[in-house]
Order: structure tokens, then C-alpha cells, then sequence
């Protein structure tokens, strides 16, 4: 084979251009490919970004995540996290059987990481951190480390409210006799059984024996009825 055989044939500046955008874009394909890879393999890329920007005035339900599916819409296998024998799905671990039909009829799909974090946003608009009173021990922090430094009413869920049925309890005020408030099953709700509780500390200690907690307080634990029990706790 002689020389000719061997050069390349003259290419016009245009076919040059042709082939230098060829090659940078092949080159391209090769560099971005494991990144595409990456994000098909892991269906749940950019859910916690999600949580945080439609909860950021919310703190409180960006843990609520976290202690619920550590952020995960989706299981290794890419199908929805299912993590319980009652079908609590994805994210928010929202209950299939009791939601899925409700969420549908608002436009959302909780087997979506979109769906599932706008559903859980309107269950927190109308019932705050209620839903996910199972788990409050993880995302309302420890009771041994709360303490009575905010007015409390019914329907508050956190460690601060295991707190005060604790000092109830201890000092002749008992939410329950047995089960969850009684003295050694102290929880993190403030239901209507720390309410009667709270009214009964009221009268005894002539702060407040009548009206509503939206009204007078009563019922409720504001700056005086705080202090009253907090200097039970340092007897």
C-alpha cells in the first residue's frame, strides 16, 4: 500500500465541524451516562430537597420524614415504600386504606414523591402533627430532655407534653390510672385527659376554674400555670 493509500482524504471545514461536534458530543454521553445511571437507580434522588422546600416553614415535618421513611418515597426494588401491615405508604408513610381514595379526589397520588409530600401538607394544615403521633419519639425529640418553656393546649403533640403529664401524675393530678398518660406511660399528646388534668391544677391552685383554653386559659398551660408546676418540680 503506498502513500496515497494510507492519507486521509481533504475534508471541507464544514465536514471538520461535523466531526468535532460528533466527537465532543459522544464524549459527552460517556461523561454524563453515569450520572443518568445514578439517578435511575436511585428513584428516590431529590425527595429530600422536595421535603425541605415545602416544608421549610415547617421544621417539624421535615423530621417527621426523616423518622418516618428517612426520606424515601420508594424501596430498593422502585416500587412504593410500604412500611407497615396497614399499607403506610411512601414518604409521610400515609395510610393507603384511609387516604389514598381522599388524596386522589384532591389531585395527588401518594405513591408519588410530589403527591405524597402535598398530601401530608394538607393533613398537617388541617390536623398539625397529629397523623404522626406514633412516631413523635423520634422527631419531637427525647422527653428526658424537654422542658416547660412554651404554652402548651390541647392538641399539641411533643416531648414537653410528656413532661408535664409527668408532673401531674406526681403530684396528685393523674391524667389516667392506667395506660398511656398514667404515671409511668407518660406520651406526647396533649389530649383531653391532660386537659381534665390541667383544669383540675387550675382550680386547686385558684389560677383559673372556668372559661376555655381560648378564652381564659383554662385547660390550657400558660405562663402562670407553668410556673405553678414548675415549682412543683423544684420541691
Amino acid at each position: 500500500m503506498n502513500q496515497a493509500d494510507t492519507s486521509l482524504p481533504s475534508l471541507s471545514h464544514r465536514q471538520l465541524a461535523r466531526l468535532r461536534a460528533s466527537a465532543l458530543l459522544f464524549a459527552g454521553i460517556f461523561v454524563f451516562a453515569p450520572i443518568f445511571a445514578s439517578a435511575a437507580s436511585n428513584p428516590n434522588a431529590g425527595a429530600e430537597s422536595a421535603v425541605r422546600a415545602a416544608f421549610a416553614d415547617e421544621p417539624v415535618m421535615i423530621g417527621v420524614a426523616r423518622c418516618e421513611s428517612d426520606f424515601r418515597e420508594f424501596d430498593s426494588a422502585g416500587d412504593p415504600l410500604d412500611g407497615g401491615s396497614g399499607g403506610m405508604i411512601g414518604i409521610f408513610q400515609i395510610s393507603e386504606a384511609v387516604h389514598a381514595e381522599a388524596a386522589k379526589a384532591l389531585g395527588m397520588d401518594i405513591d408519588t414523591v410530589a403527591g405524597n409530600i402535598a398530601y401530608a401538607k394538607h393533613l398537617y394544615e388541617e390536623k398539625g402533627t397529629a397523623p404522626w403521633l406514633a412516631s413523635a419519639g423520634c422527631w419531637s425529640g427525647s422527653a428526658d430532655d424537654a422542658s416547660l418553656d412554651s404554652n402548651l393546649a390541647p392538641g399539641a403533640v411533643d416531648a414537653s407534653v410528656a413532661l408535664l403529664q409527668e408532673l401531674l401524675n406526681a403530684n396528685g393530678f393523674p391524667v389516667a390510672t392506667a395506660g398511656e398518660g398514667s404515671l409511668g406511660h407518660e406520651s406526647y399528646f396533649f389530649g383531653a385527659l391532660t386537659k381534665a388534668a390541667v383544669e383540675r391544677f387550675q382550680c386547686a391552685n385558684n389560677i383559673v376554674c372556668a372559661g376555655s383554653p381560648q378564652t381564659t386559659g383554662f385547660g390550657a398551660v400558660g405562663p402562670q400555670t407553668r410556673a405553678a408546676l414548675l415549682a412543683l418540680a423544684q420541691d
